[in-house]
């Protein structure tokens, strides 16, 4: 009886201690789950958050810190924004630390910003806190020297300051800023080009101003321009001058080239020419060649005889000393007039 008494004690024992295990196991694992910290802090900061809802983002492996003290600088703020669109936002990729210092600077400054449009301007990569400020505080911007040149050929190099104020509503999806000074650069170039020269440009600033506000250079933008200046002129190069300089060299060129091409003609012409001669040359000694042979057939035949040989001859020799004489007068006059030069000087 006694031994029976003890075996029930003992599982008594034993089912109390497999108890308090099972109650200490439940107990630490719930304390692993629950973050209690972050719930006693936001409780010590007036704010309530539901347990479970931390449960299920600490389960989502979220940063349960950054989503809790956001939220909590939220609600401190007056935001109306749960802390499960927080957690969604930060899933999407979007960064709420920023996104709720955005809401509470337009609420500051009466802006109309909704959370929605705020979270769209987020996950488009745009820093919205900027935006916000930009909206509140326009930004000036300085466009590169944008190069124009005007009806006398000269180039002037002109820089433009540009006022700008962030469109939020247009912003999701919208061009930059990059946009808009690209198209003021556009525009300006053919506007500056109807004016006569840099003095006129400097005369005329507001004008072009005016023109370029009027082409609405800012629609389909995140920014809306709202003002436009010319900020510095600067007269650039004479691009006239280079192109009537760049003519000429041209026309150097091409007379040059002509006159190449028509000294080589010459010179072909002149090749041709000799070539005639030597071929003339060959037809005379060939004549000459036959000569001898038609006065023998001649004189063979008794159409000459030898008496009319030599009479011929006698004409070819005083003919040849003729010509030799003449070529001797010719010269000697050539020297007489050279030494007459020479006297003069």
């Amino acid at each position: 009886m006694n031994y029976l008494l003890g075996s029930v004690l003992i599982l008594d024992w034993l089912w109390l201690i497999i108890l308090g295990v099972i109650l200490i196991t439940f107990v630490v694992i719930i304390l692993i789950l629950l973050p209690f910290k972050l719930w006693f802090k936001a409780f010590i900061s007036g704010v309530k958050i539901n347990m479970f809802k931390l449960i299920s983002l600490k389960l989502r492996k979220l940063d349960l810190n950054l989503i809790v003290n956001t939220y909590i600088t939220a609600v401190k703020a007056g935001l109306f924004i749960d802390i499960d669109e927080l957690g969604t936002h930060l899933a999407a990729g979007g960064h709420i630390d920023i996104l709720v210092n955005a809401l509470i600077l337009a609420g500051s400054f009466k802006v109309d910003l909704s959370v929605d449009t705020a979270k769209a301007i987020d996950l488009s990569n745009r820093n919205i806190v900027e935006a916000v400020k930009c909206y509140i505080n326009p930004k000036i911007i300085e466009t590169e020297n944008i190069s124009c040149v005007t009806l006398d050929g000269v180039e002037a190099k002109v820089k433009f300051k540009v006022c700008l104020k962030s469109n939020l509503v247009k912003m999701v999806g919208a061009l930059g800023e990059e946009s808009i000074v690209s198209k003021i650069g556009e525009n300006a170039v053919g506007i500056v080009a109807g004016f006569k020269n840099c003095s006129e440009i400097m005369q005329n600033g507001e004008e072009i101003s005016a023109n370029l506000m009027a082409k609405n250079l800012d629609k389909g933008n995140g920014y809306k321009i709202v003002s436009i200046e010319i900020s510095h002129i600067e007269v650039g190069k004479d691009l006239g001058a280079v192109a009537r300089a760049s003519q000429i060299e041209e026309e150097r060129l091409r007379a040059n080239l002509e006159a190449e091409q028509q000294k080589n003609l010459v010179a072909l012409e002149e090749q041709k020419m000799k070539v005639k001669v030597q071929e003339m040359n060959v037809e005379k000694v060939k004549a000459e060649m036959d000569i001898p042979k038609a006065i023998a057939k001649s004189v063979s035949e008794g159409k000459m005889d030898i008496m009319d040989y030599y009479k011929m001859q006698n004409i070819i020799a005083d003919t040849d000393m003729r010509k030799a004489l003449t070529k001797s007068t010719e010269i000697t006059n050539q020297d007489d007039k050279k030494i007459y030069f020479n006297d003069d000087d």
